[in-house]
């Protein structure tokens, strides 16, 4: 989402607002799913997509198919289709993860120029008195030391 907005003022109004919908409209929607014993099948697949897709469904996926799953052990549940949001999420973060060190490195274009030496002509006369406070206590450390 980082490349959408321009202005960090803006993302941060929206970005909670997307992780809310991102959590809550697809685990909703499985929820749903999940009490017609005909569209238990859909909300299975509903939930595989989210588990690869979704970075937020991560918790509240694995959350909600434990409770449609029942009691079983955690081998139980870790071996079960149930776990596949942990196991997305981690292959999810894995691709954002390489996206992001991609655009990063297509990022920066800039070849440095050959070097300079500067004459310090164009400095203000802020600058040159600053220098000149410095080397002043530099050489009064400097005496003050022998």
């Amino acid at each position: 989402f980082s490349m959408l907005f321009t202005q960090v003022e803006f993302a941060s109004k929206v970005l909670p607002l997307t992780n809310i919908l991102l959590g809550t409209v697809p685990t909703s929607v499985i929820y749903i799913l999940l009490q017609n014993p005909q569209l238990q099948e859909g909300a299975e697949i509903t939930h595989a997509v989210m588990s690869v897709t979704n970075p937020v469904y991560g918790l509240p996926g694995v959350i909600l198919m434990m409770m449609s799953k029942g009691e079983m052990s955690l081998l139980g549940h870790l071996m079960s289709p149930t776990a596949s949001p942990l196991y997305g999420s981690i292959i999810l973060c894995v691709v954002l993860t390489t996206n992001l060190i991609y655009q990063d490195a297509r990022s920066r274009t800039a070849i440095p120029g050959n070097y300079q030496e500067f004459d310090g002509d164009h400095k203000d006369d802020d600058v040159r008195g600053e220098e000149d406070r410095v080397e002043w206590m530099l050489s009064s450390e400097a005496q003050a030391a022998t």
